[in-house]
């Protein structure tokens, strides 16, 4: 996959996600984009660039899925448990990958 297209689909992933979370209150429409954009780089550059899309749809679930275990807040969960999270995920993934 591209980097446009892993970016599309983590951003979309982490998009729906926390519109089941309270938006911080200090952050304006513009500060939210930008904070979504950072948690799905930050996902994005955790993960082998040779996952495919059904690889990446299923890391990006486990990721979700961690995060929403960790979290213990309202609020959106700050970016670095995503890259925690990510960042775990990312190895059992790369780690499984046939070579």
């Amino acid at each position: 996959m591209y980097y446009e297209e892993r970016m599309r689909l983590i951003t979309g992933h982490a998009n729906r996600f926390l519109a089941g979370w309270k938006r911080p209150e200090h952050l304006t429409n513009e500060t939210a984009m930008t904070r979504l954009r950072s948690t799905a780089e930050a996902i994005n550059k955790r993960l082998p660039a040779s996952l495919n899309r059904e690889g990446l749809e299923e890391v990006c679930s486990d990721i979700f899925q961690a995060v929403s275990e960790s979290h213990r807040g309202r609020e959106w969960p700050d970016v670095s448990l995503f890259a925690k999270c990510a960042e775990e995920r990312g190895q059992t993934a790369a780690q499984a990958a046939p070579v």
